[in-house]
């Protein structure tokens, strides 16, 4: 109903993640001569299996760009899949990108106190899990945490580090979660 009848014509169709076989399998036929067991594991740990950041990660590997800064496209395809969520979604989206992959939420919640409500677009989005037993939150794929972090303003960035930093001092996190977050505002803001 949003996009009026001309969007009805379209079916919409789910594709479900690839499994590591067939990462494995696609790699093979696209790369060849690059293919390894190890190379097919980190690009399925970083897309998840997700089919358009593989193929992003595919095209930066078939350029020799692998291990450079994420591609323009991909970056921007996290922006725009992100755009249609509230301020206050991409805002908790960012600073859980900060703490990483998977995430401890609270944290999180020490610095946005309504963060588990807030994410609920998120996670029916499927960009993000939520395990209430574990208390711990986990984006689906890795490339996503990526974008994120490069699309936050650094003074913005530097920020969020800061107050991560005194969250998890407040929640008693390691010596090594806290440094990470103290040097990556430190980088931005000396």
């Amino acid at each position: 109903e949003l996009f009026g009848a001309g969007w009805r014509r379209f079916v919409q169709l789910d594709v479900p993640p690839f499994t590591m076989g067939e990462v494995r399998e696609l790699l093979h036929q696209a790369l060849p001569v690059r293919a390894s067991d190890p190379l097919a594991e980190t690009l399925y740990d970083g897309t998840g299996g997700n089919g358009l950041f593989l193929r992003l990660q595919l095209e930066l590997l078939a350029e020799g760009n692998l291990g450079s800064d994420l591609p323009p496209t991909l970056t921007h395809t996290v922006y725009e899949r992100t755009a249609g969520f509230s301020r206050a979604t991409r805002d908790v989206l960012n600073t859980a990108a900060l703490l990483g992959r998977s995430f401890q939420l609270a944290p999180l919640e020490l610095v946005h106190p309504a963060c588990r409500a807030i994410l609920h677009d998120a996670v029916a989005e499927r960009l993000v899990r939520i395990d209430d037993e574990t208390e711990t939150g986990e984006f689906v794929h890795g490339v996503v945490v990526d974008a994120l972090v490069d699309n936050i303003r650094p003074a913005v960035r530097a920020e969020r580090h800061d107050q991560l930093c005194v969250a998890l001092g407040k929640v008693g996190a390691s010596p090594i979660a806290l440094a990470k977050q103290a040097v990556g505002a430190e980088s931005l803001d000396p």
